[in-house]
């Protein structure tokens, strides 16, 4: 990324893989934000802070990385300071109210997004309703981009299934694509503070904007690094796929306009 060129020697630590569009960093978001240049918007899921919360009913741990509690102030505040435009937010159901008070007194126009699953996971079924939702803050600047108009806020996406999972909480590709589509124009810069297994920056490559991915942990550098470089290889096939087929259409008219002589 060319942006990058003058940041390079202070990120370079930081840097895990890199890409024309791109970059990955793994390291603390906390540490890595104060350096970049102010982005475009921002697509990311904080950790919610729910492993330990099981009530006994069943164990639900998704690892270190969401035993962290009462930061989601802390990490907002450090995203807010970044975005020209827009951020969403994928958080815990407890982590709204503090999220959207937040925005509200930095003057942000706010909304919660919804993301229903017709196919959620069953926990604890057979003793309350099925949890088929998950909660996304939506928070803008005066005159942001928006480019649908009069959308509703409610998208239904079913969820990864377990065989392809990258990561406990991964988001589908499609829903970060239609997100994506609707905050920024082609070529901004979006950022993801938790990348996770990389599902933003697929999504970027996808919808043509550049991406910046911060991850703290290896193991899923690793696995985005994988996503990311497997979507430019299919990106790449396509293109050629469509080159062959365009020639073959241009040889077949060619062929047509010059009809045989008997």
């Amino acid at each position: 990324m060319n942006w990058l060129d003058d940041k390079r020697d202070q990120l370079s630590k930081w840097i895990y893989a890199e890409w024309q569009d791109g970059v990955l960093l793994r390291g603390d978001s906390l540490e890595i934000m104060p350096l970049l240049k102010p982005i475009d918007s921002i697509i990311t899921d904080i950790p919610y802070g729910i492993s330990q919360q099981s009530n006994g009913l069943r164990s639900l741990d998704y690892g270190e990385w969401d035993h962290l509690n009462n930061m989601e102030l802390v990490w907002m505040e450090a995203m807010l300071r970044m975005i020209a435009s827009t951020a969403i937010i994928f958080c815990g159901k407890e982590q709204i109210s503090n999220l959207i008070s937040y925005a509200k007194e930095k003057k942000l126009i706010t909304k919660i997004l919804i993301w229903h699953k017709p196919n959620p996971t069953v926990l604890n079924c057979q003793h309350h309703y099925i949890d088929a939702t998950e909660f996304a803050i939506y928070t803008k600047k005066p005159r942001a981009f928006f480019k649908p108009g009069y959308k509703h806020n409610v998208f239904e996406y079913p969820v990864v299934h377990s065989s392809q999972r990258n990561h406990p909480t991964e988001k589908p590709a499609q829903l970060i694509t239609e997100l994506i589509g609707d905050i920024s124009r082609p070529l901004e810069t979006i950022l993801d503070p938790f990348a996770g297994s990389g599902t933003t920056g697929v999504a970027c490559i996808r919808t043509g904007r550049q991406f910046i991915c911060i991850e703290k942990e290896e193991s899923y550098c690793a696995i985005g690094q994988k996503r990311i470089d497997d979507e430019y290889i299919r990106l790449a096939e396509e293109a050629r796929q469509l080159d062959l087929f365009q020639e073959a259409a241009t040889t077949y008219r060619r062929r047509s306009n010059h009809p045989r002589t008997r």
